[in-house]
């Protein structure tokens, strides 16, 4: 198994781990963040009138929803921070294998020489 080789797999895994951060925020939005938004309009809708509900609202509006907001958006920036990582790695590999190629060209020529 040569370097390239090796970068590939990486590359993959970090691929693999984007995917899994973004299908995490996705989850958080849909499964969490949406039915609380929903609930906060029934209760606007007026099926739950009175201080607890006034105050529900203003619990699932200002604290909550706003914290799982956060929380997507930062899954979602340590998506993007692992892809920049990922592209680092890219890079390095790839200036790596052209020195790596100079090198052995240089080797070949005194060889041949």
């Amino acid at each position: 198994m040569n370097m390239q080789d090796l970068l590939k797999i990486a590359r993959s895994i970090v691929n693999n781990v984007i995917q899994a951060v973004k299908q995490q925020a996705s989850a958080i939005q849909d499964q969490v963040t949406a039915p609380i938004r929903t609930w906060v309009q029934k209760v606007l809708g007026g099926i739950w009138k009175g201080d607890g509900a006034n105050r529900f609202v203003q619990e699932m509006t200002n604290e909550i929803v706003k914290e799982l907001e956060l929380l997507v958006l930062s899954l979602f920036n340590l998506g993007s921070l692992v892809g920049d990582a990922g592209n680092i790695m890219d890079q390095a590999g790839n200036e790596t294998t052209q020195i790596a190629n100079g090198l052995f060209d240089v080797f070949h020529s005194i060889v041949n020489f």
